[in-house]
């Protein structure tokens, strides 16, 4: 069969060995995730290693022939983000944002690429690990079609007075609503914190550092959130908050 070579462009979210030479890696580009097979992948002496190496981003030339078996004929690194394997937090920022891509985002799901790459482009230049990791998570579940609602009151509709912010209740409730339900006023940093978190753009994503313990607890409730909506288990996050802490 011909060579039919098309090029991608994206990041380096997941590598695995395959036979005794070979690399299977997860490209995630702007529209969606793309599995190619990397030959001669696997040793770190190897020409191609440099394809397989997470968080990079890549130009890759790949053979479509089989379009559900790409094969890279060729790449080159874009962006080197090797470097944040020393730091452990942004280490781990990495594997916890790379998991969420893997176990949430299907092949018809709108990938949230610009949020992602920002991650990278903030982390090299060391903005706050743990604010780039909930304003991810926050713009995940907005694509995911799990958005709460930070404008009004979910019960009646009201857009003064909001008190308080339940999850499980789809967002902010109003001071007359929470009452009526018995709910308990939440503080005002915890509300501006998720309001921050779904509203922000990826373009301003350095703009604040948010404050940490309330971030904390608030990261903690988000991904256990999309961990009950969907019913996947993000293995990272509990190592990644301890280290944050």
């Amino acid at each position: 069969m011909p060579k039919k070579i098309e090029t991608l462009e994206g990041y380096v979210i997941q590598a695995n060995k395959y036979k005794e030479r070979d690399t299977i890696i997860t490209l995630l580009t702007k529209s969606e995730k793309k599995t190619v097979l990397i030959r001669g992948g696997y040793k770190p002496e190897a020409k191609n290693h440099a394809a397989t190496l997470l968080f990079n981003k890549l130009l890759l030339d790949v053979n479509a022939a089989k379009p559900n078996f790409l094969t890279a004929e060729g790449h080159r690194t874009l962006v080197n983000n090797t470097d944040l394997y020393e730091d452990l937090q942004y280490s781990l920022l990495g594997q916890y944002v790379n998991e969420i891509i893997l176990k949430f985002f299907q092949s018809e799901d709108p990938i949230p690429f610009d949020y992602y790459e920002g991650v990278f482009q903030a982390a090299k230049r060391g903005f706050d690990p743990l604010t780039l990791a909930f304003i991810f998570t926050s713009a995940s579940i907005n694509l995911l079609g799990l958005s709460p609602n930070v404008d009004e009151c979910v019960f009646c509709g009201a857009k003064k007075n909001l008190v308080t912010f339940d999850l499980t209740e789809g967002g902010f409730i109003c001071n007359k609503c929470a009452s009526e339900a018995g709910k308990s006023p939440s503080s005002i940093e915890y509300l501006k914190v998720f309001r921050y978190g779904f509203k922000v753009k990826a373009s301003q994503m350095e703009r604040a550092v948010l404050p940490r313990a309330t971030t904390l607890n608030c990261l903690s409730e988000l991904s256990l959130y999309l961990q009950d909506q969907l019913g996947f288990k993000i293995n990272s996050l509990e190592l990644f908050l301890e280290v944050l802490k």
